[in-house]
């Protein structure tokens, strides 16, 4: 039977600055949101989403989610939605076409 090198495990890692760099944001999904320093939190909570993405289900399948949090995500969630709807919108109405 052969042996396994790591191969696939290296081949599948980012190879560029910006892969490495949201590689290390996704990461930090891997931990509670609450062990990081305040600025950190911020960024991976609302920059990029992925803590709030796992931090709030987790906390709702553990039973942990108090209220405020769950208000919050309810209206995060709202905003982001309404947000994304106006941008798509905007883009449509400025997309010049690509057609010849």
């Amino acid at each position: 039977m052969a042996r396994s090198t790591g191969s696939a495990r290296a081949s599948s890692r980012p190879t560029t600055s910006s892969g490495r760099f949201f590689e290390g944001i996704f990461q930090k999904g891997r931990w509670p949101v609450g062990i990081y320093p305040d600025w950190l939190k911020f960024g991976i909570t609302f920059l990029v989403p992925i803590a709030f993405a796992i931090t709030v289900p987790a906390e709702a399948v553990t039973s942990r989610l108090d209220w405020q949090t769950l208000a919050f995500a309810a209206v995060f969630t709202v905003a982001a939605f309404g947000f994304a709807r106006w941008f798509w919108r905007y883009g449509l109405r400025n997309y010049p076409g690509a057609s010849a």
